[in-house]
């Protein structure tokens, strides 16, 4: 069941299996649709270079994300200013065996992480690269890169970005993580865009 918050509440929902193909494309389907390991390991291999940044090249209210797992999938989030990012992980439990200590950095403590929350840039990346994601790409950009790096569609102006990052970290009210309908690329791409879209399971 997809969880209404007072911004979905007041859009329409794009489904991505009926949204014009150009606008935009996510990153979930690579978790879904490789045909075999070695076109895996081919798309892994391809993510090496795809919008990697260094940390001085940051401005504020970019989207970015990083790679997970080899490349497996990735996390997104809105880089906020001084070294803080916004994003959405799991909001339910999950396994907690695994103890970590929080954060000496920005005090965040990973074992009690749920919904809408705010980090250091180094607690986002999680000790992988530093990525950015397009807005306003050409078509051929697009159709070439892979999912879940780029739109051809507009980005809004940085500080209505960081508003509806702020006003959702500070609200927490983004719904249920789920996979496919509300994730952490849904809820930077809502922040960039005040579009909510979602792609239905294969």
């Amino acid at each position: 069941m997809f969880v209404e918050s007072k911004y979905q509440n007041k859009l329409k929902r794009y489904d991505i299996n009926s949204y014009p193909a150009h606008v935009c494309k996510t990153s979930i389907p690579r978790l879904h649709m490789a045909s075999s390991r070695s076109s895996s390991l081919t798309e892994m291999h391809r993510t090496r270079f795809i919008n990697k940044i260094d940390k001085e090249s940051l401005e504020r209210g970019d989207h970015i994300y990083a790679y997970r797992k080899g490349g497996l999938y990735s996390h997104h989030g809105i880089f906020i200013g001084e070294d803080r990012v916004i994003h959405f992980v799991r909001t339910n439990e999950g396994n907690t065996s695994r103890r970590v200590e929080p954060c000496q950095k920005c005090g965040v403590d990973k074992n009690h992480l749920r919904g809408v929350v705010k980090s250091c840039v180094d607690c986002f990346l999680n000790g992988h690269s530093l990525r950015r994601y397009r807005y306003s790409a050409s078509h051929r950009r697009f159709a070439t890169n892979l999912g879940g790096t780029c739109t051809t569609g507009d980005a809004d102006p940085p500080d209505v970005t960081i508003s509806r990052a702020e006003d959702l970290f500070n609200t927490k009210d983004f719904g249920d993580y789920d996979l496919l309908k509300n994730n952490c690329e849904t809820f930077a791409v809502f922040c960039k865009t005040g579009k909510h879209y979602y792609r239905k399971p294969i």
